[in-house]
């Protein structure tokens, strides 16, 4: 017997009845599949349209798309606002769009490449053909069980009352009952609102059998994906919330760094993309003293003439927002101290203190920018806690690594975030970062700590 093919078919909503029956407003689809031909979608691309009806007289429908680099407008054209790589083939979002009574309806849109290699989404494939992703959004409110797509043999014509099941995660393995398929019509249904953040894909197969239990055609693996929606917000991932410079540090010197993390997506979205900005600085003079670099949240000196005498200290509002700057947004407070210019290389109560430099050996110059913590150990809690985290300067050094505060004996720990530092020089790292772990017996006595790096090796010795 000549097998055929399994196919995901979309639904379609499609409106019967009188021309006196109430219009009833919403999309014509419950979900848009739009192809493409390349990886790489320029600005201005148009990928196709969508029809929503408001069920008004009033001016056509407004969009808006939750993945702020597409654009759609108000006659449906589906268009590429920024430039939009398919990583892993397709990219999906949701759409909002609003009826004469401000009611909201929701879809999905998905945009695929053709010509992507399909093995990924099929792990069984016997011919040559392709399809899209099954794409639902999460948090989505019901009601349940909701119809995604049907699923239908080519077979179907041929064989009578076929039979259809599904196997995996989410059907018959744990989480067991997220999906469902009506054996007869072959309906995939979602039981549930989903959480990306919770599993972010679901590897499913399905079967086709006849009316005695034999194979109409081979079980086929496809993937329901989730897409993410916008629903958590940044969080500051340290602790520490002091930084340091010398007067009269010059334009460019790098202080410290801000680093805030997201559970949305990063890949195929940007709401878990963050961008930083400084709201405040106290004191107001000299204006604009410091910037911070709005994709790294490394904070550098802008103003020339920093003096510690006129201002020993500086206090910036920090913002951190997802959406690439336009979503959830939060707000910390740093304090930079400005220490004496005849200050010894490291501030403490002795010129004999905890020093470090780091050198990149692969490249023969210093490492610039290189973000550092210092963590002492906590021998009653069993923990580390941080003591202060730095950005080492031109000269691969790091003034004020204990921001001012004496030297004290115990463990202590270095972790140099080589990976980052090897990624803005556009270069892979073997490690993403560097631990070194030592021990202070003579708070007294000067300790060195010299890191060497290239981007698949370090080493280290307490130097003089």
């Amino acid at each position: 017997m000549k097998l055929g093919c399994l196919l995901l078919v979309s639904l379609i909503q499609v409106c019967h009845g009188s021309t006196e029956a109430p219009c009833e407003a919403g999309f014509t689809e419950q979900r848009y599949a739009f192809t493409v031909t390349r990886k790489v979608l320029e600005r201005g691309r148009v990928l196709g349209k969508v029809t929503f009806d408001p069920c008004s007289s009033g001016p056509r429908a407004l969009y808006s798309p939750d993945d702020t680099r597409f654009r759609v407008f108000p006659d449906g054209k589906v268009t590429v606002k920024r430039q939009v790589t398919l990583h892993d083939g397709s990219v999906s979002f949701v759409l909002n769009a609003w009826d004469g009574a401000g009611k909201k309806y929701s879809v999905t849109v998905s945009v695929w490449n053709e010509r992507e290699d399909t093995p990924r989404l099929l792990k069984r494939q016997k011919r040559d053909w392709s399809i899209p992703p099954v794409v639902i959004a999460e948090n989505d409110r019901g009601p349940f069980p909701k119809r995604v797509v049907q699923i239908r043999s080519s077979q179907s014509t041929k064989t009578k009352n076929i039979k259809y099941s599904i196997s995996g995660g989410g059907a018959d393995r744990p989480p067991v009952g997220v999906f469902t398929i009506d054996a007869n019509t072959g309906f995939l249904a979602v039981t549930r609102s989903l959480d990306r953040e919770e599993i972010d894909k679901y590897e499913l197969e399905v079967q086709a059998l006849s009316e005695a239990g034999a194979k109409v055609e081979e079980p086929m693996k496809f993937i329901v994906k989730v897409i993410d929606q916008n629903d958590n917000q940044p969080i500051f991932t340290q602790t520490v919330s002091e930084g340091f410079v010398t007067e009269g540090a010059p334009k460019g010197t790098s202080v410290m760094t801000i680093a805030a993390s997201d559970l949305d997506d990063t890949k195929e979205g940007n709401n878990g993309i963050i961008r930083y900005s400084i709201l405040q600085q106290t004191p107001k003079e000299p204006p604009n003293a410091f910037a911070i670099a709005a994709d790294t949240g490394v904070i550098t000196v802008t103003a020339e003439g920093l003096a510690h005498q006129r201002n020993p200290k500086f206090s910036l509002v920090i913002r951190a927002a997802d959406k690439e700057g336009h979503g959830f947004a939060i707000s910390r407070t740093v304090v930079i101290a400005v220490g004496k210019a005849d200050l010894p290389e490291m501030s403490g109560v002795a010129p004999s203190l905890l020093t470090t430099h780091v050198l990149n050996i692969a490249q023969g110059t210093p490492a610039k920018g290189l973000t550092m913590t210092l963590s002492k150990f906590n021998g009653r809690e069993a923990k580390w806690e941080q003591v202060s985290r730095s950005v080492t300067d031109q000269d691969g050094r790091c003034p004020g690594l204990l921001l001012g505060e004496p030297l004290t004996a115990g463990t202590f720990q270095l972790r140099f975030h080589t990976g980052e530092y090897w990624k803005q020089l556009n270069l892979e790292a073997f490690h993403p970062y560097v631990e070194v772990v030592f021990i202070i017996n003579d708070p007294k006595v000067k300790y060195h700590v010299p890191l060497l790096i290239t981007p698949h090796s370090y080493s280290t010795y307490r130097g003089s």
